[in-house]
């Protein structure tokens, strides 16, 4: 009898062992599914955020321009009028602005097209570092969740969370963040040399520490 019962016990135990794998595997499965949708909403929001910031650019610009003329008409100054004229009809010809095409020669003109330029390249480089950031978050999840399943025995979950962090790199969102960042560091005017410290040792020290906000 002792031993008829263990022999009906080993099917149970087998069951419920295997029972409690199947719940393992879906639990993993679940936690990867939910973290792969986490960051690809999240970038998808990055990308909205950025075509919103840019999509209202050209007609500002448009305006500006407009609006210079109409300074330049007030004043009776017709050469300048007449070089934000060109200017107007270039852009709405071709729809970019570009630093081959600033007008350095009249002061105010100028400083409406760097501005544009300025504003046209700040997306991109945000959305760029935005998703930069993310991705190494999704990587360190992606670590945890793969330390977790290989100490839980759970290899093949573990297996499939290394295969999704290394294949991060291969997404091609994350590979042109990385080369908009790596252009935009090249294209970055150098950092000029410091000039010789005047001020006495204590009160450069102590003007360091108030511009960074710490307590003098």
């Amino acid at each position: 009898r002792l031993i008829r019962g263990a022999l009906a016990a080993i099917p149970c135990f087998l069951i419920l062992a295997a029972s409690g794998l199947a719940q393992d595997k879906t639990a993993a499965a679940a936690d990867l599914k939910q973290l792969r949708v986490n960051f690809e909403t999240q970038v998808e929001k990055i990308t909205r955020t950025a075509d919103t910031a840019t999509t209202n650019l050209p007609g500002q610009y448009t305006r500006s321009l407009a609006a210079l003329e109409k300074t330049f008409q007030e004043q009776g100054k017709l050469d300048p009028l007449l070089t934000v004229k060109k200017e107007r009809e270039r852009f709405a010809a071709e729809g970019k602005g570009e630093a081959d095409n600033v007008f350095a020669d009249v002061k105010e003109l100028a400083a409406v097209q760097l501005n544009y330029i300025k504003a046209v390249q700040a997306p991109p480089l945000k959305k760029a570092r935005d998703i930069v950031s993310l991705t190494e978050q999704y990587t360190k999840s992606l670590t945890a969740l793969q330390e977790k399943l290989t100490k839980g025995g759970n290899l093949e979950a573990a297996i499939e969370a290394k295969n999704e962090r290394e294949a991060l790199e291969k997404r091609p969102e994350v590979s042109a963040a990385r080369f908009t960042i790596a252009e935009a560091d090249a294209n970055a005017p150098a950092e000029e040399d410091e000039p010789a410290a005047t001020e006495k040792p204590a009160a450069t020290a102590v003007a360091r520490r108030l511009i960074q906000g710490a307590d003098v």
